[in-house]
């Protein structure tokens, strides 16, 4: 959650300043954090992965490290290019004072979820809804929200749980100025990327492959004691074999796979695969270099910790009428793994620090 809140009361009256204000946080966390401010006054939150900061870093030729400066730095270079340019997972703020103007973004494909609420008197920006009732807004349901996710139907992107509260779309910028609708900008578009010519199967495979062992070395960057969520697969093998190398010479890369509980009557769709442990041992054996873990996770239910995710969350997750809750991170806390991770696109990431584990999709 992010721990500030940007409110601008009596946001019609140009001579009121945009003001940035607390809500409560730890001692510590109070203490260590600060936002990014550039020398003219704007100020910027930068949450999540930032990939490729260092080859940003060197192309506006700063020794900045700080990720929130940083990007900072890349919006006032390069503006809304900024965020093609810069590769990870993130949401971030921009708040420039002398233009009134907030800049709210988020990467494309996978980001940290990022609220605003905006109308002539005030502008709230939040990563949960709590924020924005700590504000004084009233909680009012969206009722269309709830009725749309019964049928899976998510194609209003800004909607949210609540009324007058919205959601930033990944991939694009959303501009809140005093007095005036919000500006939308997509950046990034999935079905309207330009196209690559290749000339061959084989060149593109290559260029694939370059692309995954470079993805993985970003996510070992920092980290001592990887672990890889397997599963049997295409998607998550491919990552196992690509940290390997990655490993130090005598240690092993843990991996966490899910398989049912004793007692599974075997039944599963055709073409469909019940018990991946089979397999998963199989895999290991070609690469002994992997060191597998499995869990049924015996008595935990389906809706395990859904209550406590509902109430941190401030609601569901957006498919709440068919998902269930992945409790499969269970053995990444037991053994401590410092960070556990696995193709974006084929299951769930997860991440892990001093012990403790959550899903980044719920």
């Amino acid at each position: 959650m992010f721990g500030y809140w940007w409110l601008c009361r009596h946001f019609h009256d140009c001579r009121s300043p945009l003001r940035l204000s607390a809500l409560r946080s730890t001692l510590a966390q109070s203490k260590a954090w600060r936002p990014a401010t550039l020398p003219d006054g704007k100020i910027a939150i930068f949450h999540g992965y930032f990939d490729n900061a260092a080859e940003i870093a060197e192309e506006l030729d700063t020794d900045c490290v700080d990720r929130g400066h940083l990007y900072a730095l890349a919006v006032e270079r390069w503006g809304d290019e900024s965020d093609l340019k810069i590769i990870g997972d993130y949401c971030s703020v921009m708040a420039d004072p002398r233009e009134r103007l907030l800049r709210l973004a988020r990467s494309p494909l996978r980001a940290p979820p990022l609220y605003y609420s905006h109308d002539d008197h005030q502008a709230v920006v939040g990563s949960v809804p709590r924020i924005f009732f700590a504000a004084g807004l009233p909680q009012r349901l969206n009722e269309d929200r709830v009725v749309d996710s019964g049928m899976l139907y998510f194609l209003d992107e800004e909607a949210s749980w609540f009324k007058s509260i919205h959601r930033v779309p990944l991939g694009c910028v959303v501009e809140l100025r005093p007095g005036q609708p919000r500006i939308l900008k997509r950046y990034y578009d999935p079905l309207a990327t330009p196209k690559v010519d290749v000339r061959s199967d084989e060149e593109c495979l290559a260029r694939v492959s370059e692309l995954l062992d470079e993805a993985v070395q970003v996510c070992l960057s920092g980290f001592r004691k990887p672990g890889v969520t397997l599963s049997a697969g295409l998607d998550s093998p491919q990552i196992a074999v690509r940290a390997l190398p990655a490993i130090p010479a005598g240690q092993k890369l843990p991996t966490f796979t899910f398989h049912p509980e004793a007692g599974y009557d075997g039944i599963v769709q055709a073409g469909m695969t019940g018990d991946e442990r089979p397999m998963v041992e199989a895999f290991a054996k070609l690469h002994p270099g992997i060191e597998p873990h499995f869990t049924a996770n015996e008595g935990y239910s389906h809706d395990h910790r859904w209550n406590e995710f509902f109430h941190l969350m401030g609601g569901p997750h957006q498919g709440f009428a068919t998902c269930t809750s992945s409790t499969d991170c269970l053995p990444v806390r037991r053994r401590r793994v410092a960070t556990s991770f696995c193709s974006p696109t084929g299951e769930t990431m997860h991440s892990a620090t001093r012990g403790t584990g959550a899903s980044s999709s719920i």
